[in-house]
């Protein structure tokens, strides 16, 4: 129901409140692509899914392109999810959304499209958390995901070595090299192909601070025209916008510096028990690349686009994510668990004997 939807979004959003901004919402506003109708149902998917499987897959690189875009009239060609390909940049906010929703096109049971505010947000809780599991100072996580994102974005006062397959460009993306490029000292802006340097990944996932400015499905509501919203920041000449930042602005902008990130989720028809743990799923096609739930667990498609799975865990309580949300969702009934483990017997039963059950004894 509405309420459903409304107390899973309100328990998302305490939970990444570290992350949030009043300013900013996940509500429809014209210039996004899709109209008001389109964007609930998808929201709603979104939320659903994300609480009944513990997560969704994001992409692990921003959308990039195998040809150099130059301007807004560039032809729309297919957007990947790849490392070292020029980034996928002048966009609009609508055109980054229509690209995004292909790549879940011909995948039945499935969407994809750009990101919510709630699950950029939640990739930060995501990359916070495991952080803090892996023994790093909760202050200082935080403060790198929303003071400074310097020592692990692309920004005009970072350094770094990029990889020799990179490419990166001196002269604001008018031409383009390929191999190791190093930057020793802050300045000058230099702008980069995806994935260009280890550095710049968090939790298997590539330039979530720096490089490109992604457009999301995110509004802000202090403008009646400049509705939509970028984050992960841009090289800005002597601005270091951290990973949380938002950029508000005009949706049918279409600079060097928008870009998109693409996000994929399951369709579900029906709700698992609030006690089912993190389930990454495994559409049709894809395969397991590489890593974990707790290095990044990457999947791969028929193409080579590959995703990284951002864990919500479905705890609730006190201490838990969803603290309201669910309460509404009873358990299973005694006639429920009798008619699940009917038919596991009646599936198994080739290899079952009488005389034999699932009933307590003593001992």
């Amino acid at each position: 129901t509405d309420d459903d939807y409304t107390k899973i979004e309100n328990d998302l959003k305490t939970y990444t409140s570290a992350y949030g901004d009043a300013n900013y919402s996940d509500t429809y506003a014209d210039g996004k692509g899709i109209t008001s109708d389109e964007y609930t149902k998808l929201k709603n998917k979104t939320l659903k899914s994300i609480y009944t499987y513990g997560g969704f897959y994001v992409g692990r690189y921003e959308a990039g392109t195998q040809t150099v875009r130059t301007s807004s009239s560039a032809e729309l060609t297919t957007a990947l999810i790849q490392q070292h390909l020029y980034p996928y940049n002048y966009v609009t906010n609508a055109q980054a959304q229509s690209l995004a929703n292909g790549f879940a096109s011909n995948l039945a049971g499935y969407e994809s499209g750009l990101m919510f505010g709630v699950q950029w947000d939640l990739v930060l809780k995501h990359m916070e958390t495991k952080a803090v599991e892996k023994g790093e100072d909760l202050a200082t996580v935080q403060a790198s995901l929303k003071t400074s994102s310097l020592d692990w974005g692309n920004y005009y006062d970072s350094t770094f070595t990029t990889s020799d397959k990179a490419k990166y460009s001196t002269n604001y993306g008018s031409s383009w090299s390929q191999g190791a490029y190093t930057k020793s000292n802050p300045g000058p802006l230099i702008y980069l192909s995806t994935g260009a340097a280890t550095k710049f990944c968090r939790q298997g996932i590539y330039d979530f601070a720096g490089n490109m400015n992604e457009y999301t499905l995110e509004t802000y509501s202090g403008s009646e025209t400049s509705t939509s919203v970028e984050r992960g920041s841009f090289v800005q000449a002597l601005m270091d916008a951290p990973a949380v930042y938002r950029w508000y602005g005009s949706p049918t902008s279409a600079s060097i510096e928008s870009g998109f990130r693409v996000t994929l989720i399951k369709d579900v028809d029906a709700v698992m028990p609030k006690t089912q743990t993190t389930k990454p799923y495994l559409p049709d096609g894809y395969s397991y690349k590489e890593g974990d739930l707790n290095t990044g667990l990457v999947i791969t498609d028929g193409l080579g686009n590959e995703y990284v799975w951002v864990e919500v865990p479905r705890t609730t309580g006190d201490s838990g994510v969803y603290k309201t949300a669910g309460l509404e969702i009873t358990e299973f009934t005694e006639e429920e668990y009798t008619k699940i483990e009917t038919d596991l017997k009646t599936y198994t039963s080739a290899f079952r004997e009488e005389g034999y059950d699932d009933t307590y004894a003593e001992g």
